[in-house]
């Protein structure tokens, strides 16, 4: 029996995804590590959750509770490494590229649709938006895209999918928003584009019953999520740390390596707003245009209004496939051919992650410091993070936080510092880790001077990853946004990042 030509694609797409995953995130097996303070943060709590901690209120970060679920099941699968969020990384990919490949069918047959969807895959996953891999952005690509393809398809036949297919969209609404909440301004924006283009075609009962449905799947997901936290009576501590946190003791700025003025302010509004145009004033149906400009423009405006990580950019290549309406009638095979294969052999030799593991500067600091936990460490809860992001160290030398509030996140919170002091003070760590680098963040906020009983034992100097990123001759095409924020927050002497460790004296 012959495959479907859809069934081959789809297989190809799934091959391609796990080809991009493996060579160029951080969480696959040719990586060491994943060197990246958030990704360890999530995989430290899914290992706490999975030894019978409570989220929290044993252990604390302000991300959404979904994102940590998957991280618990990633930790079931591999305890010790990223090989579970690496599995569950080419299942996003391969989603976020399949539907990216729906959208251009809608369309253009072109050739050029299915090379143009593995060369937009390439991009996304070398540019620095991807980061080291394992992002909230990254897991709700396929989300994003499994929405948009759907609200595209129904501005194009003006046929309600099925209730199905909307509880589907609803439960990857719910997906999102219980793993980081600004993200769901996609579908809050597109509700929004939808309800005027259903009011200008006079077909508002379409729109009540996408929203019912869609409803009744963000709900579906929802109830859940909430019941988890009434069962453990922690429903207090999610609300504080996931709600409360996120809006109003969130860093600010200067957190995210943004200048701390009121001015900047202004900057990524002009910034916005000039990004938005070009998709306002593009020559496509009405329709099509106002839910982009929708949903682009809420999603570039909410970057406005918070601080946001070079990361948080992710998010926007949802939006990619819609290149084929503009490369649709391409005729010329061999020079479209060409500007592919040097755009993608350009991406690839300007991948930060994949061009460091090449050269053998790749991050691994922490392995020799993790090493030498593991040979003198005499208890699980040996280690604390102090005054400072994830290390990594949990994860590699296989030991869970001492305390509930176990690294320093980018959110000004007192009782950070108290439990902090106090965990020294009462459960005395036989070790305390820092890590430090030399960009501006609100640690200055928990910066407390290792005490007195401790020693240096260890000390570990690697490659600072925004100093590669000023690199011209590595970085061209990122000089103009890069350099241009980070120049005045990076000391040039200082480059480097620092992993401090140190032992209590016996």
């Amino acid at each position: 029996m012959k495959m479907s030509t859809s069934v081959k694609e789809s297989a190809f797409l799934f091959l391609v995804s796990f080809v991009l995953i493996t060579l160029f995130s951080a969480s696959s097996f040719l990586y060491p590590l994943n060197p990246w303070d958030d990704a360890n943060v999530f995989m430290t709590i899914g290992k706490a959750m999975l030894s019978g901690k409570h989220l929290y209120t044993d252990i604390f970060d302000q991300k959404g509770p979904v994102l940590f679920f998957i991280h618990e099941f990633a930790a079931l699968v591999s305890y010790k490494s990223f090989f579970g969020i690496y599995l569950i990384e080419i299942l996003c990919y391969w989603g976020f590229l399949w539907y990216s490949h729906k959208i251009m069918r809608l369309f253009s047959n072109s050739w050029i649709v299915m090379p143009l969807t593995c060369l937009i895959g390439l991009v996304v996953v070398t540019t620095d938006f991807f980061f080291y891999g394992d992002s909230v952005e990254e897991f709700s690509l396929p989300i994003l895209s499994y929405t948009l393809y759907y609200i595209l398809s129904y501005l194009k036949t003006l046929v309600i999918p099925s209730k199905r297919i909307l509880v589907f969209v609803g439960v990857g609404m719910g997906i999102i928003f219980w793993m980081k909440f600004t993200i769901v301004v996609f579908h809050f924006a597109a509700l929004i584009g939808l309800l005027y283009i259903c009011y200008r075609n006079n077909k508002l009962q379409d729109l009540y019953q996408i929203t019912l449905w869609i409803i009744a799947g963000f709900v579906l997901l929802s109830v859940p999520c909430i019941l988890y936290f009434v069962q453990n009576g922690t429903l207090a501590d999610m609300f504080d740390a996931y709600f409360y946190t996120n809006l109003f003791q969130y860093g600010g700025s200067a957190a995210n390596g943004e200048p701390d003025a009121p001015w900047f302010f202004f900057v990524k509004l002009a910034i916005a707003a000039i990004l938005v145009l070009p998709v306002a004033f593009t020559k496509v149906r009405w329709d099509f245009r106002l839910l982009v400009v929708m949903c682009y423009g809420l999603q570039m405006l909410s970057f406005t209004l918070w601080s946001v990580n070079i990361y948080y950019f992710l998010v926007v290549f949802v939006y990619a496939p819609l290149v084929i309406y503009f490369l649709r009638n391409v005729e010329c095979k061999r020079i479209a051919a060409s500007i592919m294969i040097l755009t993608g052999i350009i991406a690839t030799a300007t991948s930060y992650n994949f061009v460091t593991l090449v050269n053998g500067t790749f991050h691994r600091g922490i392995i020799p410091i993790a090493q030498y936990v593991n040979a003198h460490k005499t208890k699980t809860e040996d280690v604390l993070t102090f005054s400072s992001h994830e290390t990594g160290i949990y994860l590699l030398a296989d030991v869970l936080p001492p305390n509930r509030f176990f690294f320093a996140p980018n959110a000004t919170k007192p009782e950070i510092r108290t439990e902090q002091a106090e965990c020294i003070r009462n459960q005395k760590p036989k070790f305390l880790i820092r890590k430090t680098d030399p960009v501006k963040t609100t640690l200055v906020y928990y910066d407390m001077p290792i005490p007195e009983d401790y020693r240096l034992v260890c000390h570990e100097r690697e490659l600072f990853r925004y100093h590669f990123l000023l690199n011209p001759k590595m970085f061209l095409w990122n000089l103009g946004y890069t350099q241009g924020l980070m120049k005045n927050l990076v000391d040039k002497n200082t480059e480097q990042q620092n992993l401090y460790l140190y032992e209590r004296n016996n």
